[in-house]
């Protein structure tokens, strides 16, 4: 059982939220005893004149900017901070793994985000610092693709790896999603964002998911993204939950109160309506060979596929 909650325990030691939450930065630094810390931010004028200027009031030493391409002495840095979205996250975690010591990781989430930021084990940091006044800019179509992209990967955890760690985790997770249905849209963009993490960690406790695997392998250049793949195959994973793993899907309606779970579903989907449908779904079976080692290894995935061919949800 420790060996399967463990990476939570782990991958985040701190997370901090609400208004006013990056004002905790500067304590947070000098608590690491950090006073050059590399910084990856969104490559604009107005976020490095705003990046350059906290720095002049952390400490007199070099400011360091990431650059694309650019080499980094890595000696000189003690702390990486990554300010922003998917892009900013990433190259944090790219970054990480080229330092052979141990430094502190902070991530301030925003802007550019998709859904799956933590999952795989990615995104591991020391602090996670989730600010309103940064939090509150995205658009209602991009909540609604953030949100089919972490639901599905909730429910596809849940249905192939269900662990106490889990189910623990689904009642918060869909508990709080539910209850900023009818939020204003900056509070669901705020809340949707700090929902991240938790995905991440439920997600990579089933890193082995072979219908999270299919929904990832239909994202293909100019034609579907991961919203789009995670949207379309949603409601197919909640009727195939409810035919083949009941007790699951009555632990989630158990979550959404009197609101239907398909309702639940339908209402984060609508927000970002999808285009190419059938063109996504007709990728399966050239995306198939990646996937299918045998019916053996991945006899959940074949009775999904086989109630998806036959019209069975």
């Amino acid at each position: 059982m420790l060996k399967t909650i463990s990476p939570y325990y782990h991958r985040h030691a701190k997370i901090i939220q609400g208004k006013g939450a990056l004002s905790t930065l500067m304590d947070i630094l000098i608590d690491f005893s950090s006073t050059t810390p590399l910084y990856i931010y969104p490559d604009t004028p107005r976020i490095e004149k705003k990046m350059a200027s906290f720095h002049s009031s952390l400490s007199s030493s070099l400011f360091i900017p990431y650059k694309k391409d650019a080499e980094i002495d890595f000696t000189t840095i003690d702390s990486i901070i990554a300010y922003g979205g998917s892009q900013e996250i990433a190259a944090c975690d790219d970054i990480a793994k080229k330092i052979s010591r141990k430094i502190p990781i902070i991530h301030i989430p925003f802007g550019e985000l998709i859904g799956n930021e933590y999952t795989h084990f990615k995104g591991s940091s020391d602090v996670i610092i989730y600010d309103w006044d940064l939090c509150i800019d995205l658009k209602m179509e991009n909540i609604g693709g953030i949100m089919s992209v972490m639901l599905f990967y909730l429910f596809a955890s849940s249905l192939e790896y269900p662990s106490s760690f889990t189910k623990a985790n689904i009642s918060f997770i869909l508990t709080t999603a539910h209850s900023i249905i009818e939020a204003e849209r900056e509070e669901k963009s705020f809340t949707v964002t700090t929902l991240l993490h938790f995905i991440g960690d439920v997600a990579s406790n089933a890193e082995h998911s072979s219908i999270a695997a299919l929904m990832e392998h239909l994202v293909i250049t100019s034609l579907s993204t991961l919203e789009q793949s995670a949207a379309t195959l949603l409601l197919p994973l909640v009727k195939f939950i409810k035919q083949t793993k009941p007790t699951l899907y009555q632990m989630i309606q158990d979550s959404l109160g009197t609101m239907g779970v398909e309702d639940f579903c339908r209402y984060w989907i609508s927000l970002s309506p999808l285009e190419e449908l059938e063109g996504i779904l007709r990728q399966v079976i050239s995306n198939m060979h990646h996937l299918l080692m045998s019916e053996k290894d991945s006899a959940i995935l074949h009775t999904f596929l086989t109630s998806l061919k036959g019209g069975e949800v």
